[in-house]
């Protein structure tokens, strides 16, 4: 959490950033929003559905933690979008200039995005 604080503050502060730096903010976003979910464990679970120790929430609680903590396949998107740009900047050595001109970077946040909300409101009606 702290550390995705930092990177957050620290990509805001830079006057250009590149498409590194976008992944790296769409992973640190997302990835506070999952450690709070994580976070919360057994908290917004409520109480009178399972003996579970640590649950004293509502349904709307424990509903709104499953949402979150769906949500982070997000992470694992971003993660995934961040492995794809060092094997196209490394391995095939693209430059910032031909990663802008592919728009690989839009698909990259899209699908992080979008999956993530998609699944994540999904859940909410099961």
């Amino acid at each position: 959490l702290l550390g995705s604080g930092y990177i957050i503050h620290d990509i805001r502060k830079l006057k250009q950033t590149k498409t590194y730096h976008r992944l790296l903010l769409g992973l640190s976003i997302s990835d506070v929003l999952d450690s709070v979910a994580w976070f919360m464990t057994t908290w917004p679970i409520p109480a009178d559905v399972l003996p579970i120790y640590g649950a004293s929430g509502t349904r709307q609680t424990c509903e709104a933690q499953g949402f979150f903590a769906q949500s982070s396949v997000s992470s694992v998107l971003y993660n995934g979008s961040l492995a794809i740009y060092f094997y196209l900047v490394i391995a095939k050595g693209w430059s910032q200039t031909k990663l802008d001109r592919s728009k690989i970077e839009v698909p990259m946040h899209a699908i992080a995005i979008l999956w993530g909300l998609l699944t994540s409101s999904v859940s909410l009606g099961l």
